[in-house]
């Protein structure tokens, strides 16, 4: 037999009523065979489960009997449940049909045990307690529902409490189960405190473990990874809505039991989960078209909600503001989309939330918290318009209360803190906060890490950035970036960057480093600036055709080349600049040249050096691949694409004939407004008669010190977002490792130039394109996780009542000892105060 039901299943040439005209052949046989038949239809009903399910159909009409005697198989029937997948509630119901209502002459004891033992087994399961969500099990709940002999063995309202809850399972066993709770409930005589355990044991089912060496208190990353959604979409697992109805009964016993949470070994954590997992099962009530059936589904509603309350005026009580400020962001991250809430349930929610968010805040004003709520409430999206679906009483309260936590939010300005030095890591803060000013950057290298926090219209913005064009190594590198910098934007204390530090490429090792190198080697991790729709060349990547025509034969070489910063001679223009051949036979520029220019006496700016670079200029040395003549081919660089950020490196360092280095202290100008002349490509977007891209600066990478592994690092520097004006718009500071100061006054040129030269001297300047080709300002949506894990580490790791350490990633280990790695050690500090010890330059 089961060599016929393959053939019958599993033939690829019959239609299916030539397969139901075969079966229906193969079962007019004597009713012995009928059932073998019938037996290996229902062991093999995963070959067809549609086909499958239509046989037996057809076996109720002409084989009743034998049928009824295989389903009387409890394990048989286990199996063709799991068997037909989606269509295992056709073969709950084909089984309820042939028991007929007389199910309990025909279904023994053994056939429940069979049944729900089966079915742990093939799911892999210790017992039928613990089956997980699946169509199977969703089946036999229904055909439990429908005879109530195939009841599981011994049940009790655990399980079920746990089923109820968990938000995976089919929608359609949820009623049934919440009707076998209660009913256990009863036969078991269960008072509320009862039902209250069985309740939280169900919301804490899915709780992580931690990861943290006491265990009495939940680390930072632990409490972001259960408040924050992990999932692109933002949608999130948590509870079922029916959770609700489960706690409803039991709320006030589930209120006591909270303070005896709090006193357990993990009980912080239990406490926190079982409150975001009932949360979620709030906003899957708010989003939903719910009915309880008997049960008053707003009065259930509104009993969780003021649960979730209680609970956090007990956190509030005993000091528990890392547990607070997880529940309170779990509320801003998830908030509710108001087009489609279920305005029963508005009003009672917009009433929790004011209550939470702003009253329980003000009622302890000299509370950790409070320092952190308006960063928290920052996280608010702004109103939308009221849609169809909700009333305008229950629309406008949830507009009014936005508005008035947005009133108390800051803004998410960036950049306004500062850095901890690790042991001589200022070439890296510097440049961190460079980064950090880069509105385009940071908005863009957000989208990365979904979700983000809600967009201020309530839409989603496009993804820009083309993940496949990012390099697989740089992961981790943009991971950590990313973390640094909504740090930077959210913080109010000195951030230590020590992911991103440790995982960079030249790691903790206390020693002073060129920021030069640092930041090619960043970009490189960004992607590539050619390609376009990559990090690097959305923000720094820019195009040149470079060019050589010999003079005697006027044969020319081109070849076009990407860049993310031009790196300028301190050669002042119109001094005697050698030029060097590389190994492609493309020549540039020498270094050396710069050496020869005395630094007391010469000046120039940034226009100069860069319409330097760009000049024709003759290769000495270079013999023509085309006549052979030397001496007489001239080189040209042209800008074909101007980048959206332009990143210009003076270079400041020179080899000397010892082989060493020496520092040029040429005074530069750096100019805040600046063209930079272009030729467009017959390809280019831009417009062919355009033939410069206008630019201003935003950030300056001062240097004090001989040599780039010597010295001290500082950032200069003002929000990318300001115009194409003068100096004076945005605010300009000093950003020197973890002390940030606003420059005095009005910033102009001049006092620009004072900062950039002396002591320090201008070593990266940063400049912002202004003109038509500017792409728009996109906004800028931090990634939710990171959000959330800012605003906790903003809070103090010890609180009342409660001891215990935490580590967190965020918390930098002890620096390296300090150590200067040469300079002269009667150098002049730079502006500031001194640097620190050791036998040079140190930060």
């Amino acid at each position: 037999m089961e060599a016929a039901v393959r053939e019958i299943l599993c033939s690829g040439s019959l239609d299916a009523a030539s397969k139901r005209a075969l079966f229906e052949k193969r079962l007019a046989v004597p009713p012995t065979q009928q059932a073998e038949l019938i037996g290996a239809l229902l062991e093999r009903l995963d070959l067809d489960p549609a086909g499958g399910v239509s046989f037996l159909a057809k076996c109720i009409v002409t084989a009743k009997e034998a049928l009824r005697g295989q389903l009387q198989n409890g394990s048989r029937l286990a199996t063709a449940l799991v068997g037909a997948g989606a269509k295992a509630n056709s073969v709950a119901d084909t089984a309820a049909v042939v028991f007929g209502r007389q199910g309990g002459a025909f279904v023994g004891t053994g056939t429940s045990v069979d049944l729900w033992e089966g079915l742990a087994r093939l799911h892999g399961s210790a017992t039928w307690e613990y089956l997980p969500p699946s169509p199977a099990r969703a089946a036999a709940i229904r055909l439990w529902s429908r005879l109530p002999e195939l009841a599981p063995p011994q049940v009790t309202s655990a399980p079920l409490a746990r089923w109820l809850v968990q938000a995976e399972a089919p929608e359609a066993e949820k009623p049934i189960l919440l009707k076998a709770l209660q009913s256990a409930w009863v036969e078991q005589q269960a008072g509320v405190a009862m039902q209250a355990e069985d309740a939280f044991a169900a919301l804490l089912q899915d709780m992580p473990g931690l990861a943290s060496k006491d265990e009495r208190r939940p680390s930072v990353e632990w409490l972001v990874a259960v408040a924050v959604p992990s999932s692109r979409s933002g949608r999130h697992s948590g509870a079922s809505l029916w959770a609700c109805p489960l706690l409803a009964s039991a709320a006030e016993a589930a209120a006591a039991a909270a303070v005896e949470f709090l006193g357990a070994p993990r009980g912080r954590a239990a406490l926190t989960f079982a409150w975001i997992t009932l949360y979620t099962a709030v906003l899957g009530a708010l989003h939903g078209d719910v009915n309880f059936g008997d049960i008053n589904s707003e009065a259930t509603v509104c009993a969780i909600l003021r649960l979730l309350e209680r609970i956090c005026g007990l956190l509030s009580s005993k000091g528990c503001w890392r547990e607070l400020a997880t529940a309170l962001l779990c509320i801003v991250v998830r908030w509710p989309d108001s087009g489609r809430t279920n305005k029963a349930f508005l009003a009672a929610w917009v009433d929790f939330a004011r209550h939470v968010l702003l009253d329980l805040p003000d009622s302890r004003p000299e509370a950790p918290l409070a320092t952190v709520i308006p960063i928290l409430l920052a996280a608010v999206p702004a109103p939308s318009e009221p849609s169809e679906t909700t009333s305008s009483s229950s629309a406008s309260s949830l507009e009014e209360l936005t508005k008035d936590l947005r009133a108390r939010a800051s803004g998410l300005t960036g950049a306004l803190v500062g850095l901890t030095n690790l042991g001589n890591t200022c070439y890296l803060n510097s440049l961190l906060q460079a980064m950090a000013l880069t509105v385009g950057l940071t908005a863009d290298l957000f989208t990365l890490f979904p979700p983000q926090l809600p967009a201020a219209s309530g839409a989603c913005d496009a993804e820009r950035v083309d993940h496949a064009l990012l390099p697989a190594t740089g992961a981790a590198v943009r991971a950590t970036l990313a973390q640094a910098l909504t740090r930077l934007f959210l913080a109010r204390r000195p951030v230590s960057p020590t992911a991103f530090a440790a995982g960079s490429c030249f790691g903790l090792s206390g020693q002073q480093q060129d920021v030069t190198e640092l930041a090619r080697w960043l970009f490189e991790r960004l992607g590539e600036p050619d390609k376009e729709g990559s990090l690097l060349e959305r923000s720094f990547g820019g195009r040149t055709r470079v060019s050589i025509r010999c003079g005697s034969c006027q044969h020319l070489q081109e070849r076009p080349e990407a860049f993310s910063d031009l790196c300028l001679s301190m050669a002042v223009p119109g001094s005697s600049a050698a030029a060097t051949v590389t190994g492609d036979g493309i020549a540039s520029v020498s270094s050396t040249a710069a050496v020869a220019v005395p630094p007391q006496c010469s000046t120039t700016s940034t226009t100069d050096l860069l319409h330097a670079y760009l000049e024709e200029e003759t290769l000495a040395g270079y013999r023509c691949d085309s006549c052979g003549a030397m001496g007489s081919s001239l080189r040209r660089c042209e800008i074909t694409r101007p980048p959206q950020q332009l990143v210009v490196t003076l270079n400041r360092f020179a080899y000397t004939k010892q082989g060493g280095q020496e520092k040029v202290d040429t005074h530069v100008a750096v100019d805040v407004s600046l063209r930079l002349p272009f030729k467009p490509t017959s390809d280019s977007a831009e417009g062919m008669e355009q033939t410069a891209a206008s630019y201003v600066l935003y950030a300056i990478v001062t240097h004090a010190g001989s040599t780039p592994h010597s010295g001290h690092y500082v950032c200069l520097g003002r929000s990318s977002e300001v115009g194409a004006g003068d100096a004076s718009e945005g605010v300009w500071r000093r950003f020197d490792d973890s002390t940030v100061s606003a420059l005095p006054g009005t910033t102009t040129q001049e006092a620009l130039d004072q900062l950039a030269n002396g002591a320090a001297t201008a070593y990266m300047l940063f400049y912002r394109r202004c003109d038509g080709g500017a792409r728009p300002a996109a906004p800028r949506r931090l990634p939710s996780r990171f959000f959330a894990e800012s605003v906790l580490a903003e809070l103090p790791d010890d609180t009342e009542g409660f001891g215990g350490s935490n580590t967190s990633s965020v918390v930098a280990p002890p620096p390296p000892p300090l150590g200067g790695t040469g300079g002269s050690p009667d150098m002049q500090s730079p502006p500031g105060g001194p640097l620190g010890g050791g036998g040079g330059w140190v930060c």
